[in-house]
């Protein structure tokens, strides 16, 4: 089965530095990261906006 099909989000490219650079100065590196897609039906692929909440 593919992974799309399990509903796993694939995500590559994502720009992460400043993420990155915020775990760093508080020395903080546990944040919950989220890429929901938007809700359609028949659809195949879905633009996805992830957010890290901290």
């Amino acid at each position: 089965m593919p992974l799309r099909d399990m509903g796993t989000v694939l995500g590559e490219i994502w720009d992460l530095e400043a993420l990155g650079a915020d775990c760093a100065e508080d020395g903080v590196y546990e944040f919950f990261l989220s890429a929901p897609p938007l809700k359609f039906t028949g659809g195949t692929r879905s633009p996805i906006e992830p957010i890290a909440c901290k």
